[in-house]
Parts: C-alpha cells; sequence; structure tokens
C-alpha cells in the first residue's frame, strides 16, 4: 500500500510537472505573440512616419513651386512695367496743321408741313461745299 502510495504521489508530482511546463510553454507563447504585435505596430509607425515625410514634402514642393510661379509672375509684371514706361519716354508730341471747314446748313422750315409734322429740307452735300469751290 505504500507502494501504490508513493507511486500515486509520483504520478500526482509529474502531472504538476506537467501542468507547469505547459504552463510555461503557454507563457512563451503569449510572450511571442505579444513580441510580434509590438513589431508590427512598431513597422506601422515607421510606415506612417515615412508617409507622412512623404506628404510633407510634397507640400513643400508644392508650395516652392506656387512661389516660383509667384515670383516669375512678379518679374514678368515688373518686365512689362518698365516696357511701358520706356515707351512713354519715347512718345514724342508733333504738330499737325489742319483745317476747319464751316458748313452752312439750311434752316428748318418755320411752318409744318401737311402732316403737321416740321420736315428737314434734303440739300445735296455738294450745295453745302459749293462755297469752297473757289
Amino acid at each position: 500500500a505504500e507502494a501504490e502510495a508513493e507511486a500515486a504521489q509520483l504520478e500526482a508530482q509529474r502531472r504538476v510537472s506537467l501542468l507547469q511546463s505547459e504552463q510555461e510553454r503557454r507563457r512563451r507563447e503569449r510572450a511571442a505573440l505579444a513580441e510580434a504585435e509590438e513589431r508590427e505596430e512598431a513597422e506601422r509607425a515607421r510606415e506612417a512616419a515615412a508617409k507622412e515625410r512623404a506628404e510633407q514634402q510634397a507640400r513643400a514642393a508644392r508650395l516652392e513651386q506656387a512661389a516660383e510661379r509667384d515670383a516669375a509672375a512678379r518679374r514678368a509684371a515688373a518686365e512689362r512695367k518698365a516696357r511701358q514706361e520706356a515707351e512713354e519716354e519715347e512718345a514724342t508730341a508733333r504738330e499737325l496743321p489742319f483745317l476747319y471747314l464751316t458748313v452752312d446748313v439750311p434752316p428748318a422750315p418755320l411752318f409744318k408741313d401737311a402732316l403737321e409734322r416740321n420736315i428737314i429740307p434734303q440739300v445735296p452735300l455738294f450745295a453745302c461745299l459749293a462755297k469752297f469751290d473757289g
């Protein structure tokens, strides 16, 4: 009976040892999983940081291009203004002789016509310019 008790005690110790080794194995698996998750999270953080840096560089490039376009537009405007000022300085005043010709227009009639309207008489242009025939 003592041998059976000792065998039962050894069997119980063996089971306890198996349980402890199983618990240790599970603990190591959990630790390995946690470590893998941490590595994945770190990789995601690195990727996010790289993406953010790329976006910042793209924004900076767009801002630089816009600044270059603005500077080019300002230079072009300054050149246009300088050209206009140079053209204005080159402009000269000239006197051109000309004559006034006064034309006598026939007077409006004093009385209305048959349709109760004042009619301006129609006179040929040559008749108005006849005084300049010399």
